[in-house]
């Protein structure tokens, strides 16, 4: 039985082209849509199951964001490996038929239960030649070629002509595998490949965890005192290191639902954080919609340089205080950090789980500068 060049056409160029094409309007669409195709779910799904990279980072997860830096690096990550392994299927692809080609006697036939003659075969063939039919033309099938290898799958029949005149079809199939098939896939690798590296800047440089440590960077210089003067050589002075910081400038504090009372603020702040509070409001809780956005007016009014939001670390964060964070941001502008801090009972540490919980909830806003700090005790 010869070689069915419909089917190679199908499985090897027509898929492809489909896919690249699919691909390529998913671009324009937030990274949601790709997990139509569902492979990102179900590469995460056996990366965590994976005994040996339990630990490793959980970049799969990352694709669930709907927006943020790190939702952009996934989406160009996964992309570029999608690309890299549709690549080299292409380069084994074409490996493999020069291989059948050169060692073995290969001959090459088309056959369809549809009702398509030769005539519609040979319009085909030739349109979807133009791409080489200048530079190659011997990898365009001529219409003798054409019609003589056209088969039946009936048991017994004998292929029409001399089996030596049926070869003539691999340059067409390879010309197809190699314009229809490899060459979008290298585009897409290309362009995943200069948006990755944009987005792994981008991710550098806008995730909330460097937003933080920039913050603890940017704080004032140590002051240094000395508990005691020992006469004679001064540069053996005890020196006692005060407390750094993990904010500059004038930093405000909200209080949400009540999660602290006023007294314990300050308290609260310097112990957990190392900072100072210049100023307190409250919000959240039994307060309306309406007090809530005065209290944002307030605060954007004094020009804060750092924001720092206490809340309740046992209850969840709820669309309420994630809307009142998104006003806030609104109105500060990009240029302020605001960062919640979970606050457990009776001035306990905030547990693992907790974190953890409150550390999702704000990563889905898509804030590169609204991050959450447990602090310690």
């Amino acid at each position: 039985h010869p070689v069915n060049v419909l089917l190679v056409l199908g499985l090897l160029v027509v898929a492809q082209l489909f896919f690249s094409a699919l691909t390529t309007l998913l671009l324009f669409r937030p990274f949601q849509g790709l997990r139509i195709m569902g492979v990102a779910s179900i590469i995460a799904g056996l990366f965590r199951r994976g005994e040996d990279i339990a630990d490793a980072p959980d970049l799969f997860g990352w694709h669930t964001a709907r927006h943020g830096p790190a939702s952009r690096f996934a989406k160009w990550q996964l992309l570029y490996w999608y690309q890299g392994a549709a690549v080299v299927f292409n380069l084994a692809a074409l490996a493999m038929a020069f291989a059948l080609v050169t060692f073995t006697d290969l001959a090459f036939g088309w056959s369809t239960t549809l009702n398509v003659g030769a005539d519609q075969i040979r319009s085909l063939v030739e349109t979807a030649s133009v791409p080489w039919a200048g530079l190659v033309p011997d990898a365009v099938p001529n219409a003798a070629l054409i019609e003589r290898s056209q088969f039946f799958r009936l048991e017994g029949a004998p292929v029409p002509g001399a089996p030596e005149a049926l070869t003539g079809w691999w340059p067409f199939l390879l010309a197809a595998i190699v314009v229809y098939g490899m060459t979008p896939r290298l585009v897409l690798l290309v362009v995943a490949k200069v948006r990755l590296v944009a987005a792994t800047k981008a991710l550098l440089l806008e995730d909330p965890r460097v937003t933080a440590l920039l913050d603890r960077m940017s704080a004032p210089t140590l002051a240094l005192s000395a508990t005691e003067t020992e006469p004679g050589r001064p540069a053996e002075e005890t020196a006692e290191i005060a407390p750094t910081p993990g904010l500059s400038g004038a930093v405000h504090a909200v209080v949400w639902a009540g999660a602290l009372q006023a007294a314990d603020v300050a308290h609260a702040a310097g112990a957990r954080l190392g900072i100072g509070v210049a100023l307190t409001y409250d919000a959240g809780g039994a307060r309306t919609l309406e007090e809530d956005r005065n209290t944002i007016d307030a605060i954007a009014t004094d020009n804060p340089q750092s924001v720092v939001l206490f809340a309740r670390a046992w209850e969840p964060p709820l669309l309420e205080l994630l809307d009142f964070l998104k006003m806030l941001r609104a109105r500060l502008g990009a240029g302020v950090s605001i960062v919640v801090v979970p606050v457990a009972e009776e001035s306990s540490r905030v547990d693992d789980v907790h974190a953890r919980t409150w550390r999702h909830a704000i990563a889905q806003l898509g804030d590169p500068h609204a991050y959450v700090e447990v602090g310690s005790e």
